[in-house]
């Protein structure tokens, strides 16, 4: 494949997209090394954050100070500084301990991985969402179909969701002596 043909279809390695997938490989990492239950209160701790983010009805007042020209870069540290105090909190309360009960099993690696990759696309997706309309001009096509869209970026935060309710906890299996 060409250059050229890598061009068209938004795949030049770029700023953005090489941040992308930084970003992409350093979550997922940091995810599969948590493990299931800590995703899960992760995930929680991203949606109250995003929420509250929001409908913060306080970001109109904050723009109007002479000194602060860019907001969303406010709205993504207050977004990643509420994350990680929801994570914390959460993993303190009774909803953590629920989490953290559960053994980890090898067979686990498969779903970890998965709710790996959706956790990491809805933290992108809901960072890319705070910048302003201005800087999409500056972003690979590629980037923007995958993150910046308003239908990719409500998928990435309805795909967690639907995986948290159809993906099942594994069967134990019976010792070999009570099968007898």
């Amino acid at each position: 494949m060409t250059m050229r043909q890598l061009a068209e279809y938004g795949v030049l390695p770029t700023w953005d997209l090489a941040l992308t997938v930084f970003l992409f490989l350093l979550i997922i990492f940091y995810e599969i090394s948590s493990g299931k239950g800590r995703f899960l209160l992760t995930l929680i701790s991203t949606y109250f954050a995003f929420v509250i983010v929001a409908l913060f009805p306080f970001w109109e007042r904050f723009s109007k100070i002479p000194e602060i020209k860019e907001i969303f870069y406010f709205k993504i540290l207050f977004f990643w500084i509420l994350t990680i105090f929801f994570a914390i909190m959460l993993s303190r309360s009774i909803l953590g301990s629920f989490f953290t009960l559960t053994k980890r099993k090898m067979g686990d690696f498969l779903q970890t991985f998965l709710f790996s990759i959706l956790q990491t696309g809805l933290l992108l997706a809901i960072n890319f969402s705070f910048l302003p309309e201005e800087y999409y001009s500056k972003i690979s096509p590629l980037v923007f179909k995958v993150f910046f869209e308003d239908f990719s970026r409500f998928i990435w935060i309805l795909l967690p969701i639907i995986a948290i309710v159809i993906v099942k906890k594994r069967k134990e299996r019976e010792p070999v002596e009570k099968r007898r």
